[in-house]
This record gives C-alpha cells, structure tokens and sequence, in this order.
C-alpha cells in the first residue's frame, strides 16, 4: 500500500515540521478556545482572530485534514476530540507547548545541528550568543512560555509519575527546578499529609504561587529561590529532580548532586525521573530525540541507568532500583 511505502514516510518525516506550524497557530489564534462552543464561519474566525477569510480558510482547510477540526456542508468549521485538547484552558495545557515547541528558542537550535556535530558546541550558544538559561533570563516573555512548555511537557505523564511511587512515605519533598510545581501539585494531591518546597529560579516564583493557589495547596506547599549549583533547601525527606539533571554535562550533575547530598539527611531519598536512554535495543524514542534536543539546546544529554548510577556514586548516593512508570518516565531512586 502507498501509506506503508518507505518513501512515503520518509517524507511525512522530512516535512514534519510543517503540522509543527500550522498547529502553532491555531493555538495562538485560539481557535479551539473559540469553538468551543459550536462551529463558526470563515468571516467569524477571521473577524474574530485578526485574519483575511480568503487565507484563514487555507490554513483551516489544512487543520481539517490534519484531525484537528471539523468541516460540515455549510463550510463552517468546529472541533475534533484531538482539536478539544488544544483548547487553552485543557487539563494538558498543550496549546502552550504547541507555541512552545514553535518558538525560536526550539527550531532554531534544531536547525543548526549540523553545526553541533561539526564543533561539538550546542548550536543555541551560537545562534543567541548565550545560554538558554542566560537567555531567559534577559527575556522574561520568552521565560514565561518555556515555563509553561514545561509545564505542558509534565502535564500529561504526571498521572503515571504520581502513580508510580508511594509518595505517603514523605513528611517533606523537595522538587528541585520544579518549575511551576505541576509535578509536585500531582504528588500532594496523592499525599495529603506531606508537604512540598518547589525549588527555582526566583524569576518562577510569580507562576509557582498560581499554581499553588489555583491547587488550594497554600498551608502545605511554598516556593524558595535560588541556584541549585550553589544549595537547595536542608532537612527534607525527599529531594525530586524531573527533567533537569539532561540540560547538563556530567560534572554539573554530579556538582547539583553534591548539593542535594550536603542538604539532605542521611535517610533521605534522591529520586531523579527522566526518560532512560536504553542498555540494549528496547525502543526508547521519546529518550533519544530529548537527548538530540539536549545536544543543541543546553550541551547537556539524557542517559542510561548505569549512567546515571555512576553519577550517584560520585556525589555519595547510592542508586537503589529503577522505577518505570506508565510513561516514558523511569523514576531512579537513590539514597
């Protein structure tokens, strides 16, 4: 069949990025927000979204055919289950990484990949000029939508990482680089009697309380700024690092370990969820397209089991067992 052709797919992969694009926009225009209730004309969309009819309704045509939206025999088009998730308000907040993964920060690195293999050096320090940290920084903007992308990014395996573990052991958890605290909202909501420090930048701060607030968890939950190269807070039983040790080299990561290490208890738990890149030949594709992001993004990659174990020994913990999960995500926990 002509669907299962090798050229056929290799093609749909050579012009990826073009859906990347067309979805982008429908999340800043909105447009499922702006369906949600019942389908509308081309000329409301347009009157609606700043937009000319006559190539507003090229673009709607193209996410029609994509499974986003509907079109019914008047012309007017509504929305698909998919085109639902899109809406700005949705549980998985997809329409902040639809324009996340869109935005400069992300396709420009991707694009000088070559580059990166021919000097070894992330291409987003070439493109910017800086770092990806030192660039949000200087951009708050840009720094809201990546903590929002990121958010999104955890969104959808949160479930399968809360049900994962048995948080109701822990008095206190830290979540170090815990962004908005999407992940450790999920594990209180879980554990009713256990409180919770989200651990971030200072610049974070103003989006973690939100969250905090909107999830009612203001007498168990508060945030603290900070760099986590140089302490994170003391005494807490559990210290969790999701998808922050893969933005950085071996020897940042032992030196944020170290620091976890000097602050936390003896008995306390280390437990770092990311997903493993595989020892042998499972398939691990959301693993090995982070650690190509990784390669142009940060300099920084994602990494095995045995890895990571290395890792742990060289800041004084001891990696314990490996955790899967109902997602990509394994939960590594060590102490």
């Amino acid at each position: 069949m002509v669907n299962n052709d090798p050229s056929n797919r290799l093609r749909h992969l050579i012009t990826g990025y073009q859906t990347t694009f067309l979805v982008q926009v429908a999340a800043e225009l909105k447009l499922a927000d702006r369906l949600t209730d019942g389908p509308r004309n081309v000329d409301e969309l347009a009157d609606a979204t700043n937009s000319r009819p006559v190539v507003l309704r090229r673009v709607l045509s193209a996410l029609h055919q994509l499974g986003l939206l509907t079109r019914d025999e008047v012309g007017r088009f509504g929305l698909t289950a998919m085109g639902e998730c899109l809406r700005s308000d949705h549980p998985e907040r997809l329409n902040a990484f639809a324009r996340y993964q869109a935005h400069a920060m992300i396709q420009g690195p991707w694009s000088g990949l070559l580059q990166t293999l021919q000097t070894g050096q992330p291409a987003f320090r070439a493109l910017f000029g800086q770092s990806l940290f030192e660039c949000l920084e200087a951009n708050p903007d840009d720094a809201a939508l990546f903590t929002a992308g990121m958010a999104a990014r955890t969104a959808g395996p949160v479930g399968a990482i809360v049900a994962g573990y048995d948080w109701r052991t822990f008095g206190a958890i830290v979540d170090i680089g815990g962004a908005d605290g999407a992940l450790l909202a999920g594990i209180l909501a879980a554990a009713p009697l256990t409180r919770g420090i989200i651990f971030d930048q200072p610049r974070i701060r103003a989006a973690a309380e939100r969250r905090i607030a909107d999830e009612r968890l203001q007498a168990r939950c508060t945030f603290a700024g900070g760099d986590f190269f140089a302490e994170v807070p003391a005494g807490a039983d559990a210290y969790v690092l999701k998808y922050v040790l893969h933005d950085w080299s071996d020897d940042e990561v032992v030196a944020i370990l170290c620091n976890v290490r000097r602050a936390a208890p003896a008995r306390a738990r280390l437990i770092v969820i990311e997903p493993l890149l595989p020892e042998g030949e499972e398939p691990a594709l959301e693993a090995t397209m982070m650690d190509i992001a990784m390669l142009v993004i940060t300099g920084g990659r994602e990494r095995t089991a045995a890895e990571f174990a290395a890792l742990y020994e060289r800041a004084d913990f001891r990696l314990q067992r490996v955790i899967p999960t109902a997602s990509p995500f394994k939960l590594l926990e060590g102490g």
